[in-house]
């Protein structure tokens, strides 16, 4: 009886201490705020609620080891409750909620960047995701000759706010668009439309629905800067990951940026770029591309990821 109360009590304390530390890294991650790298922030009330499940079971494990290594418990039934199985097992067991736990207070705290929209494939076009862009690194792929489309004949000044019709001519509506559609004639009335990370993916999204009716017009955006191996020296892409519920679900969108002084900037440095809204055909597809006016490095911002916005 004390041989099994000794071997079930270790086993007790092996799990309370690998909840506790789920719990605990869970709660480091809060505190520190890099949590915001893992999840998007309506699943935070659920991570917190986790941490707390985590810590009520690693403290009830933790009062079961000290009550059987203190034989104060016993197993009530003439069964045998002694964990079976050699150690190897049970440590190779243990071993996989042990690593990624490892992994967590180890590793350091990396926003997602270049290398891995690499392998998901940048998006270049908001609404529509057959034009994603995946390029396989180990393939060496010709530079291709890139088509400048002849831009918008509207010249129509933002300052000057459009009547209902002719915004209703610009944006025309059917059941699939209809919010975007309202979106685009508020953002057509700015001076420069700014794509702001709380509708970021919206933005960009009207902008793409109604392209030829926002060539001309003057957009600033932030991002990091991404390359593909096919692209021109003049050509670099302005990107973001946009998260709906983890880091796992993630996935890269951006936009292509064509100016002279593109090498100067480096893959993965933060840039803001302000400049004018113009098509062209890239990979076989006509997709917008911004020619700057000015282009500003900045930092990289706390919270570096985009996430849907079901109320805009």
């Amino acid at each position: 009886m004390e041989q099994t109360n000794r071997s079930l009590g270790l086993h007790y304390m092996i799990r309370s201490i690998i909840v506790l530390s789920f719990s605990i890294l869970i709660t480091y991650l809060i505190k520190s705020g890099n949590i915001n790298l893992y999840i998007a922030p309506r699943m935070l009330i659920l991570v917190k609620l986790s941490a707390i499940g985590f810590y009520i079971i690693g403290a009830y494990q933790m009062y079961s080891a000290y009550r059987y290594l203190r034989n104060q418990a016993s197993v009530d039934c003439d069964c045998d409750h002694t964990p079976t199985g050699s150690i190897s097992k049970h440590i190779m067991i243990y071993g996989l909620f042990v690593f990624p736990l490892l992994l967590g207070f180890i590793l350091p705290n990396a926003t997602m960047g270049s290398a891995l929209a690499s392998k998901k494939g940048m998006n270049l076009s908001a609404s529509s995701s057959s034009r994603t862009v995946k390029v396989q690194t180990e393939t060496i792929i010709p530079q291709k000759q890139v088509i400048i489309e002849a831009p918008s004949s509207d010249t129509s000044s933002a300052k000057t706010p459009l009547t209902e019709e002719k915004l209703d001519a610009l944006f025309v509506t059917d059941e699939y668009n209809e919010d975007f559609a309202r979106l685009s004639k508020q953002i057509y009335q700015d001076g420069i439309i700014v794509v702001k990370d709380e509708i970021f993916m919206e933005i960009l999204t009207a902008i793409d629905l109604f392209l030829d009716s926002f060539v001309g017009r003057t957009v600033e955006i932030s991002g990091f800067v991404y390359r593909e191996p096919n692209m021109n020296q003049n050509q670099f892409v302005v990107g973001r990951f946009a998260m709906d519920c983890c880091s796992a679900d993630a996935l890269p969108y951006g936009v292509l940026i064509e100016d002279t002084n593109a090498a100067q900037y480096e893959d993965d440095a933060w840039i803001k770029v302000r400049g004018q809204i113009d098509t062209t055909i890239y990979d076989g597809n006509k997709i917008m591309v911004f020619r700057p006016e000015s282009i500003q490095t900045i930092e990289a911002p706390e919270s570096p990821y985009i996430y849907p916005n079901y109320d805009f």
